[in-house]
């Protein structure tokens, strides 16, 4: 069995914890995967101006080989994109007004 653990909003690792229950933390998973790295798959998001904080932590290697950066959307991307998302949940944008809003 393959376990996938994701983590989303990374930066709260910075923005809330002081740094030694940060560096408890990047070395408790790093200890997971290193013990693990069979059954074991990370997924970190986080914004990217918190990039630079983590890549001289105990994640470099896996940062430096595994980063995959996901850039935001364009305008047009969010007005396809969302009528899409909202509409999976029974939602829907009214008017045209109402999405720019959003966008």
């Amino acid at each position: 069995m393959k376990l996938l653990l994701v983590i989303d909003q990374f930066e709260e690792l910075i923005t809330i914890c002081n740094p030694q229950e940060k560096e408890l933390f990047l070395n408790f998973l790093a200890n997971i995967l290193e013990a693990n790295h069979q059954q074991i798959s990370i997924v970190l998001t986080l914004r990217s101006d918190f990039e630079p904080r983590f890549l001289d932590s105990v994640f470099k290697s896996y940062w430096t080989q595994s980063r995959f950066p996901v850039r935001a959307m364009r305008s047009e991307e969010l007005r396809q994109a969302l009528p899409v998302f909202l509409g999976s949940y029974n939602l829907k944008i009214i008017s045209n007004h109402q999405l720019e809003h959003y966008v």
